[in-house]
């Protein structure tokens, strides 16, 4: 692998942080996670759009051997998640059919001081604003930025 090409992008995403605020997500990737008391999970990594190198992951509780609250709020959050990605019907029949789908949402500083997403039990999806595609190895210009600008 040829890593001149990662150099300055390397550089510019160790200086950047990223900010609370609302941003459009894209999911890349989607896996189920175990743990202790039955507890299964559906954890999606999204790509900030339009801050590219930023990934902020996101768990999905869908069971739990003592705990019917926590099934019902991260079900009812992947339902609501998935309408905003363009599911009509809330839950695509595989997971894996996740990937690529975009939303919009609130990024927040957790308790330990790490950005994640805010999904606000399930009200916090909205549909995603940018339609525009941005890749992670093209930075972006003046121009696209100035699209985004209100006035």
């Amino acid at each position: 692998m040829d890593l001149s090409m990662k150099k300055a992008q390397a550089e510019r995403s160790i200086l950047e942080e990223l900010e609370p605020g609302t941003y459009d997500f894209e999911c890349v990737k989607e896996e189920t996670i175990l743990g202790k008391n039955g507890w299964e999970a559906l954890k999606l990594l999204f790509r900030v759009v339009d801050k590219p190198n930023f990934m902020i992951g996101h768990s999905f509780t869908t069971d739990h051997d003592t705990s019917e609250n926590a099934i019902n709020l991260g079900l009812s959050s992947l339902h609501a998640m998935s309408i905003a990605g363009g599911f009509p019907d809330g839950f695509p029949d595989e997971s894996a059919d996740l990937v690529g789908v975009r939303v919009r949402a609130n990024a927040i500083k957790d308790a330990k001081g790490y950005i994640a997403i805010d999904d606000m039990k399930g009200k916090g999806w909205f549909p995603p604003k940018s339609t525009k595609e941005v890749k992670a190895d093209e930075p972006v210009s003046n121009s696209q930025v100035e699209e985004n600008i209100p006035f």
